[in-house]
């Protein structure tokens, strides 16, 4: 007598497929986003971290906020950098140039807006909407590239193509009192009048934006 066959017929293994796809296809965006949410948090606590620094910095020195570079060839981020001693700390894993980057280079994502750059914070009549650092960047740290910026819409160097936003068409920005906060493309800080006497200097002609008057958006002291 021959004994029972218990294997699976074509008809129950499609059944079995099919829900196996399903499930993938529930939990693999799952994972993404818990992915995604664990490195925005991550980018989140590095600049806090380095925004700390930097006011630790401005307590040693005078109450005044460090230089954007010196000569380019000491960025703020040096300046600072005994305050923080983790290069790690400067960058965002969701960085677009971190990820093409070699292994082992620390790309450095935050800027320091020149129209901080070593001012007095006594000389900051709001703190809580004036910008102290935003994302933007692609070149190691310590470098003297993208070391700093003026508009929200740059993220490499004077671009503003939102495909190499870090957080989907977000940027995470901290504030000189300290907070950090994520906006959307659209809305958020540097879209106050740029005011040239805290530009010291511009850096380059964005497409679509005339430099040549004061009523264009860009990095500012609010009043």
């Amino acid at each position: 007598m021959r004994g029972k066959s218990y294997g699976f017929t074509l008809l129950e293994l499609l059944v079995i497929i099919a829900i196996i796809a399903i499930l993938a296809a529930i939990i693999l965006p799952v994972f993404a986003l818990v992915k995604d949410t664990s490195r925005r948090t991550v980018c989140t606590s590095n600049l806090r971290q380095i925004s700390n620094a930097i006011l630790q910095y401005a307590g040693d020195n005078g109450n005044r906020l460090p230089l954007w570079t010196i000569d380019g060839v000491w960025q703020w981020d040096e300046a600072i950098y005994g305050y923080v001693k983790n290069k790690n700390a400067f960058t965002c894993p969701n960085n677009s140039a971190k990820v093409r980057a070699p292994q082992g280079m620390v790309i450095r994502a935050f800027a320091l807006p020149k129209n901080v750059s070593g001012i007095s914070l006594a000389e900051i009549p709001r703190p809580t909407l004036t910008v102290m650092l935003f994302e933007k960047g692609s070149q190691p740290v310590f470098s003297w590239g993208d070391a700093t910026g003026e508009m929200f819409y740059q993220i490499w160097n004077v671009s503003y193509n939102p495909s190499y936003y870090p957080h989907e068409r977000a940027k995470n920005f901290s504030f000189i009192d300290g907070h950090v906060r994520m906006f959307r493309l659209g809305s958020g800080p540097f879209m106050y009048q740029f005011d040239r006497r805290y530009a010291k200097g511009y850096c380059g002609n964005l497409k679509g934006f005339d430099i040549s008057n004061d009523s264009e958006p860009g990095a500012n002291l609010p009043r």
